[in-house]
């Protein structure tokens, strides 16, 4: 089903779209970049963008763009997508982890994760702002891209994310599980979930349950 018509519905959408190809897909590639050992090509946005949440907006945009190209077919917003999803690759490559992203201080964070050093006072762990919602976004970003815009290489990207998360919390017991789900859960699960709906990865099933409380 799509909008048409002149309807109040269809002129919102309209001015959404006119927004979302107003941003530089650059800037919001300023820390994937910089993280990624990479020069960037333009500034970082400011916000959210320059805090603990980097790059989380990158994959609602992914998805904006993916939704917008499904809905209007207008050739901008997967021309945006396929320059994102090029330019992710080069920074995944460089990382050579599976792993790409542009939360401060990440390494650290996810490597304290990996060894069972978990500390969390509810929104934060290991002093990163809720950094696994911040890696949902980019992978559902990148499925959502794969899913609209029919590009394969952004689910290359999404599952080599899945692998490293394996890497990650898959050596964990269950009590540093539980701890690091005191931060944050129910994200990790759904963009997981998909991605083994659409690929029936084992590797993908494996890390999906380190992500569930079972309690």
């Amino acid at each position: 089903m799509r909008l048409t018509g002149q309807s109040p519905f269809r002129h919102a959408m309209k001015i959404n779209g006119d927004y979302i190809l107003s941003l530089k897909a650059d800037r919001l590639l300023n820390r994937f970049y910089k993280n990624s050992g990479l020069k960037p090509k333009d500034s970082a946005y400011g916000g959210w963008e320059s805090e603990g949440l980097s790059g989380h907006t990158l994959g609602h945009y992914l998805s904006a763009c993916s939704m917008m190209y499904a809905s209007e077919k207008d050739p901008r917003f997967k021309q945006k997508v396929d320059y994102i999803v090029d330019e992710l690759i080069k920074c995944q490559d460089a990382r050579k982890t599976g792993y790409v992203g542009a939360i401060p201080k990440e390494d650290s964070i996810f490597y304290g994760v990996q060894r069972g050093d978990i500390k969390s006072g509810g929104f934060d762990l290991n002093g990163g702002w809720a950094p696994w919602y911040t890696v949902h976004k980019v992978m559902a970003g990148l499925v959502d891209a794969y899913l609209y815009c029919n590009s394969s290489k952004a689910l290359g990207v999404a599952v080599k994310m899945a692998d490293w998360v394996g890497t990650i919390v898959n050596p964990l017991n269950e009590e540093q599980r539980l701890k690091m789900l005191r931060c944050e859960f129910g994200g990790m699960n759904d963009i997981l979930a998909n991605i083994y709906a659409i690929t029936g990865n084992k590797n993908t099933w494996t890390c999906l349950i380190s992500f569930m409380m079972i309690l």
